[in-house]
């Protein structure tokens, strides 16, 4: 059974669209194909991984690409089409028009996060917001299912709409991977070691992680860990803070040498700030940090306390505060390490029981229900 899986915005190695969605299927199966950004076509862990037809870095020139992303899809003849995020709309309507079967795929609440676009004209982003809001609504109408990550947006899509959490890998060849890689970092014989890996920018938190680096290290040693392309303006302007000192900065890397990264530090940070809809998603960094045993320092989002709080597994402090995450910082250093081992023992039995393993039966079911049948494995 053939299932089309389009992402024409993202790298070809996305987490949740190729790591988590695509090889799962394929396991299950299926004959997956990925149309997502890559240099030529590839057969990677049972998923045929194809270029998008036109495609280009330029945003514009992307968007005049649907059209030939759309008959490129219509050829390849998929029984199910799932398309990822608000670019894919169009194709999702020119391919309903040939009666195909889609689900509509969208990660964030994209009403909010294009309100902090930086590359959109502010005048612009509200009637943006707007408008995206309400294609995504009406693909939803169409499609045979649709997925969200946020409560809030799968009652917006409505009744076809499922959640389906950006849970944790967990499996055994992921785990043994990450421990080979751990080997083979330097930590530079740093006392305490905090890691941020994600989106790099001032609304991920960036200046607040840097500025704090200063403080801490009055009392202890301590470096951070930044993993995660970054826009050079903001990597320029974090380099000429003092914190700056204290950073080891990496661009993108491969997900299991970021997470061997964070299996040999302390502490992992998600001290985003409330903008763009952030409060309401689900952080998988907080379980990411979790898996491999971390206690986190997050930003205090009510939504996150009411998931995480009672795990005691790390600790909330309000966003946009360096001076409050410095304190933070050095309250978790004062520990003994046996108390630190136990918050980060609480977050990796937490994700033994939520993890993207138990979460991928929840995408397998609607699969089948459209198709009528179970996973072809």
């Amino acid at each position: 059974m053939s299932i089309i899986i389009i992402a024409p915005v993202h790298a070809w190695d996305d987490v949740r669209v190729f790591k988590k969605q695509a090889v799962s299927l394929a396991r299950s199966g299926f004959d997956v194909k990925l149309i997502a950004r890559i240099e030529k076509k590839d057969f990677i862990d049972g998923v045929e991984v194809i270029p998008p037809a036109g495609s280009s870095k330029n945003r514009f020139l992307r968007f005049l690409s649907i059209p030939l992303i759309s008959f490129q899809a219509l050829f390849l003849k998929g029984e199910i089409y799932h398309l990822h995020n608000p670019d894919t709309i169009p194709i999702a309507f020119f391919l309903r028009l040939f009666g195909s079967k889609i689900i509509y795929d969208t990660h964030e609440d994209f009403t909010q996060r294009i309100l902090s676009r930086y590359w959109l004209p502010k005048i612009l982003r509200g009637f943006f917001a707007w408008a995206v809001g309400r294609a995504e609504v009406l693909t939803a109408r169409v499609a045979q299912a649709s997925i969200a990550t946020q409560r809030e947006v799968a009652e917006r899509l409505g009744n076809k709409c499922l959640i389906i959490k950006n849970l944790p890998r967990v499996d055994d060849e992921l785990i043994e991977q990450v421990s080979k890689l751990t080997n083979q970092i330097n930590d530079k014989g740093c006392i305490f070691r905090v890691v941020y890996i994600g989106g790099v920018s001032p609304a991920r938190g960036l200046y607040e992680m840097v500025d704090a680096l200063p403080k801490v290290n009055e009392e202890i040693d301590c470096r951070l860990w930044l993993i995660g392309r970054a826009q050079q303006e903001f990597l320029e302007s974090a380099s000429k803070r003092k914190g700056w000192d204290y950073v080891d900065y990496f661009s993108k890397m491969a997900q299991e040498k970021a997470f061997a990264y964070v299996k040999k530090s302390d502490i992992g940070l998600i001290y985003i700030n409330d903008v763009g809809g952030h409060a309401m998603i689900d952080p998988n960094k907080i379980y990411e940090y979790m898996t491999f045993s971390k206690p986190f320092v997050a930003s205090n989002f009510k939504k996150w306390r009411e998931d995480f709080e009672g795990i005691n597994a790390g600790v909330f402090i309000e966003p946009g505060s360096s001076d409050k995450l410095s304190e933070s910082l050095l309250k978790l250093a004062r520990l003994d390490k046996k108390e630190l081992e136990k918050m980060g023992n609480n977050g990796k039995k937490f994700v033994d029981h939520n993890n993207w393993e138990k979460e991928y039966q929840r995408l397998l079911k609607i699969y089948e229900g459209i198709l009528g049948c179970h996973s072809a494995s």
